[in-house]
């Protein structure tokens, strides 16, 4: 009997010892998971952070190209005002040009027409005096 109450207290003793490891075990198990879930729990922080910086980032840019392509659309609406002003400032003095030349021209067949006139006087006053 005192050899299974010995064999019993070695067994205890040795279900002690399984217990004591593997409460040890399972505290470092538990401390290293919870230091990675404190780290998760970092880099999970400083992702969002950077979420947050990279959408603030990404609305200014958004807003800056809005701006640009509005800058854009108002040169390209007075552009296109001063092509059609100068458009029709070519076409007035391209009608003036025209109203001076035949203006000229009749002018010069008026001077020629003239000038064979006086001709012809003179020719005729020769032609008397001979």
């Amino acid at each position: 009997m005192k050899q299974q109450l010995s064999k019993h207290e070695e067994e205890r003793t040795s279900q002690k010892h399984i217990l004591e490891k593997l409460t040890q075990e399972s505290t470092a198990r538990q401390a290293e998971l919870e230091s990675k879930s404190q780290a998760l729990t970092g880099s999970l922080q400083k992702t969002q952070q950077e979420k947050e910086s990279l959408s603030k980032e990404l609305a200014t840019v958004r807003e800056n190209l809005s701006k640009a392509s509005q800058s854009l659309k108002e040169m390209q609406t007075q552009l296109e005002k001063e092509r059609v002003s100068v458009k029709a400032s070519l076409g007035e003095k391209e009608k003036s040009h025209q109203q001076v030349k035949q203006e000229l021209e009749k002018k010069a067949e008026s001077a020629a027409r003239e000038v064979n006139e006086v001709k012809s006087l003179l020719q005729k006053k020769e032609e008397v005096n001979f």
